[in-house]
């Protein structure tokens, strides 16, 4: 029997200013903040499948175009897909891990890689 647990990501908006720093690259002080750019970034979906049968836990995901507005039934549906046909994340489970614990991790990373693509980009 297959299980299946989703996990979202929060909306995240990023506020970029100037700043001024000193010789080790630490911020000293904000230069104006009348004009900063708000930078949204994607919503993210992961599903997170149990095979119970074959103690594999297999994940994927869908991101949300951060244009476009963030529908659960869409990424459930996109992610679900995913994780069955193309995982990102495959796991074998032994007896003694916490599946809850394990799948909270691994979806909590994925969101972080996607989520780093877009923070990192205008940097």
């Amino acid at each position: 029997m297959k299980k299946v647990k989703y996990y979202y990501s929060e909306p995240v908006h990023l506020r970029m200013l100037p700043v001024v720093t000193g010789a080790q690259g630490d911020p000293l002080y904000i230069v104006s903040t009348k004009t900063p750019v708000i930078k949204t970034l994607p919503r993210i979906t992961v599903a997170a499948v149990l095979n119970d049968k074959e103690g594999i836990l297999t994940f994927g995901s869908a991101v949300c175009a951060p244009g476009d507005v963030f529908k659960k039934s869409i990424g459930r549906e996109l992610a679900l897909k995913r994780a069955k046909d193309f995982p990102e994340i495959k796991i074998r489970l032994t007896k003694r891990n916490k599946i809850s614990k394990v799948s909270k991790r691994y979806a909590d990373q994925l969101i972080s890689q996607h989520l780093q693509k877009y923070v990192c980009a205008d940097i």
